[in-house]
């Protein structure tokens, strides 16, 4: 079983039907996006961090640390774009980003990955040419591996700064990219040894062939 982001502790949102959660992150996206407000979104990045906080201090504390490595690099950007001259655009996109981002962490954390992949699939269905089972499984790998890759890019920062004075910088680059590939590696070896990916056309077929058998 592919270890998952779920808080342990269940809060009310844990309750919340997961297509109700996952409908939230687009149409969230699209008013971000239609609107150039500043204020509005700044007032739904707030709205966001309020609904981390309903669920709980501790759960609120847990959101930060995983969304640490991408607030550091909205807070650069937020800088880039300052100096550069146009520093409302640059809190624009900044909020946008970490609204977008605490959503998925508050949908990740708060919902079973069997529950999003059955949302995925029941809404791939109707287009037969698309296996919803894997579709679904990469979209849950992307979100686990890249939680895990940016924890251990922290590690490597860590590392480095126990060695040396200076702030890490292209210097870890290489080894991240090396545990990166031998992570990819261990996870196509335990895909395989568990009979490969999930596919909706292979249960048909498995149904179909105990149909038969029968």
């Amino acid at each position: 079983m592919l270890l998952t982001l779920i808080y342990p502790t269940e809060t009310w949102a844990h309750r919340l039907p997961a297509n109700v959660k996952l409908a939230a992150l687009p149409v969230v996206s699209i008013v971000l996006f239609a609107s150039g407000s500043l204020p509005l979104a700044a007032l739904l990045c707030a709205m966001t961090v309020l609904l981390l906080l309903s669920c709980g201090g501790r759960f609120a504390k847990s959101a930060a640390r995983s969304a640490r490595p991408i607030l550091i690099f909205i807070a650069v950007m937020i800088a880039w774009l300052w100096f550069a001259g146009t520093p409302f655009e640059g809190l624009r996109i900044g909020l946008r980003m970490l609204t977008l981002v605490l959503l998925s962490l508050f949908l990740t954390m708060t919902t079973q990955f069997d529950a999003i992949m059955q949302v995925i699939r029941t809404l791939v269905r109707p287009f037969p040419f698309v296996d919803g089972a894997r579709l679904a499984f990469a979209a849950i790998l992307v979100v686990r591996m890249t939680h895990i890759l940016a924890q251990k890019g922290q590690m490597l920062a860590m590392a480095w700064r126990a060695r040396s004075h200076r702030r890490p910088g292209w210097q870890i680059f290489m080894p991240w990219i090396i545990v990166a590939l031998d992570d990819a590696a261990h996870v196509s070896e335990a895909l395989r040894a568990r009979g490969g990916l999930p596919s909706d056309t292979s249960e048909c077929k498995t149904k179909d062939e105990d149909r038969n058998g029968t």
